[in-house]
């Protein structure tokens, strides 16, 4: 559902989410996932159950948060026990109750069950349909976020060295970011010198830089709850063997893609380009990952930028915000990564970040 659609009264994200759920004919929705009930609620708790209705919105939390969601929720609140949920799911024993198909474990399935008398049904929840559009103060948190990434990215290339390690590397970028006020990672930093860089997911470990070697960044923070990301590869030092080559087609991979992030084209197209670039180069099976995902309060979040995804058909949207990071992997060679995190605009894209590398080797260097 596109959110330009909403009337121009409907200002809360809850009131956006119960259309979201009439226009799918849900009656009742629960969510107990602690990111969706702060999206909606704007109140952060562990242990908490959310059950959205068009008139019976109510949260059940534990005593460590009853009385802040009593000042600050914007619906009914009610302490949880098994009790008052069985009370208040008795009032839709007629209806249907959704819940998460993606999120709810066997156990939550089970337990549900138990609790309410009407008909419970997996589905796909809207709210993530919600949250991949962003909305104007998400935006602004979400560029400040990125900000801050960037200057880490500076900060990471004046330690590089000779003889330095990657865990030298990766500790002192998060001492850096914490100092400069992120409130945490988005996720452990990959710092991979050398071969190490033909692993997509490398633990950042204790080989040390040398001269004219690839070397691969990538990083994320925290900021006011939400996160950056990004990746770069260069040569700290010379250009030169296999991996040069390797980095001109992931470039060329990476602007094929840019170029046609703009409003009405699908999600799959962007990924199909890209990999048409590195077939041409005779590389393709070297790219073994979607070439994105979306990002917001969590680092990974729905939809995928895949042509492989369910979300493959989603058509771009001014608001959604998402990475774009194609990589070429040559086991014991290395391997070239290259991520940007964009907005979509009413009639293109921004990317969060300035820094980037041309096609020419001599932009690869320090």
């Amino acid at each position: 559902m596109k959110l330009k659609n909403f009337s121009k009264k409907t200002n809360s994200r809850l009131e956006k989410y119960i259309l979201l759920l009439e226009e799918g004919k849900i009656q009742l929705f629960m969510i107990d996932d602690p990111i969706g009930i702060y999206y909606l609620t704007g109140i952060k708790a562990s242990r908490a159950k959310l059950f959205v209705h068009k008139t019976k919105t109510h949260l059940f939390v534990d005593g460590r948060y009853i009385e802040v969601c009593k000042k600050k929720a914007p619906c009914a609140v009610t302490l949880i026990s098994e009790a008052s949920l069985i009370s208040y799911l008795e009032g839709f024993s007629k209806d249907v109750i959704g819940f998460d198909r993606d999120l709810a474990s066997f156990v939550e399935y089970a337990q549900l069950k138990k609790l309410a008398k009407g008909k419970i049904n997996p589905l796909f929840n809207p709210l993530n349909t919600l949250r991949f559009i962003k909305d104007r103060g998400e935006i602004q948190k979400m560029k400040k976020s990125a900000a801050l990434l960037e200057k880490g990215f500076y900060f990471i290339k004046k330690r590089l060295k000779v003889g330095v390690s990657e865990e030298e590397i990766a500790r002192d970028f998060t001492i850096f970011t914490l100092r400069e006020g992120a409130e945490k990672l988005a996720f452990d930093p990959i710092i991979a010198f050398g071969k190490n860089s033909s692993m997509p997911h490398y633990n950042t470990g204790k080989t040390v830089l040398k001269k004219d070697q690839i070397v691969l960044v990538d990083i994320g923070v925290t900021l006011d709850g939400y996160n950056s990301d990004m990746t770069r590869t260069f040569f700290y030092g010379k250009a030169s063997g296999p991996l040069k080559k390797v980095h001109e087609v992931v470039q060329k991979a990476k602007l094929a893609a840019l170029d046609l992030c703009r409003p009405g084209t699908k999600i799959g197209a962007l990924d199909l380009a890209a990999r048409a670039v590195m077939k041409k180069e005779n590389m393709e099976e070297y790219f073994t990952h979607s070439l994105g995902h979306s990002i917001g309060l969590e680092a990974h979040e729905f939809p995928g930028i895949s042509n492989q995804a369910k979300s493959k058909n989603i058509v771009l949207e001014p608001g959604m915000i998402f990475t774009v990071e194609p990589g070429i992997y040559i086991p014991n060679v290395g391997g070239v990564r290259l991520e940007d995190t964009i907005l979509i605009t009413r009639d293109g894209y921004q990317n969060f970040f300035s820094i980037g590398y041309t096609q020419s080797s001599s932009r690869f260097g320090f």
